[in-house]
């Protein structure tokens, strides 16, 4: 978690010629993933866990929404684009919403869709984790709030493990041919790395990443 943290900081104090209008998009949604990493440890370890499962969703989307990103670098450094000359031009208040928010918004539901729909299992998976720690209505959500249960202890913070290595991965995705890309590899490896030992499986949707896998 940390690493990520440090790898941001570093990448936006980089030489222009480093990060690029190609990279910036999916660096502001990358860098939105690491609070949420570091709030399901916190909150496992006070047995907050309906918490922890509502930053897991969290997790999950962005992950789905930068690796869509990701598939077409061209268009989204085109909107990157587009939504800066927007912001040079136009004033938005504190609670007004962003041109760029409703594209990624657009981008992560339509993603989400597919994801639902591609395998029963992912289906049960985005149900149980929404249900655990987002729906309203559930009562599950906060059944065992306040009191340690080891297994949704390791439940919680395996999920937190896997999607390090999502979110690490796509680090890696989006500065693929660029000046910075031995670098970030460099340092994502090393959250890659322990997160695969200590979580030793990855889930059938990280199938384009697997290839980052040092067991593939």
């Amino acid at each position: 978690m940390f690493n990520l943290h440090e790898l941001y900081e570093i990448l936006i104090r980089a030489e222009a010629g480093e990060v690029t209008d190609r990279h910036k998009m999916q660096l502001l949604y990358l860098r939105r993933a690491t609070s949420p990493l570091l709030t399901v440890y916190l909150s496992a370890k006070n047995h907050l866990y309906s918490v922890a499962y509502g930053q897991i969703r969290l997790l999950l989307e962005l992950y789905l929404g930068v690796r869509e990103l990701n598939r077409d670098k061209d268009q989204t450094e085109k909107k990157f684009v587009e939504f800066r000359e927007d912001l040079n031009e136009n004033e938005y208040g504190d609670y007004e919403t962003l041109p760029m928010t409703d594209f990624f918004g657009g981008k992560v539901g339509q993603v989400k869709g597919d994801f639902k729909d591609q395998h029963e299992l992912q289906r049960s998976l985005y149900g149980r984790i929404s249900n655990l720690g987002t729906h309203p209505y559930s009562i599950k959500s906060t059944g065992n709030d306040g009191t340690y249960s080891e297994s949704q202890e390791k439940d919680v913070l395996d999920f937190a493990l896997i999607f390090a290595y999502g979110i690490a991965a796509q680090y890696i995705r989006t500065f693929e041919n660029s000046e910075a890309e031995q670098f970030v590899r460099q340092e994502a490896d090393q959250v890659i790395i322990q997160s695969i030992l200590a979580t030793r499986t990855l889930p059938l949707f990280f199938e384009e990443d697997l290839e980052f896998d040092f067991n593939y």
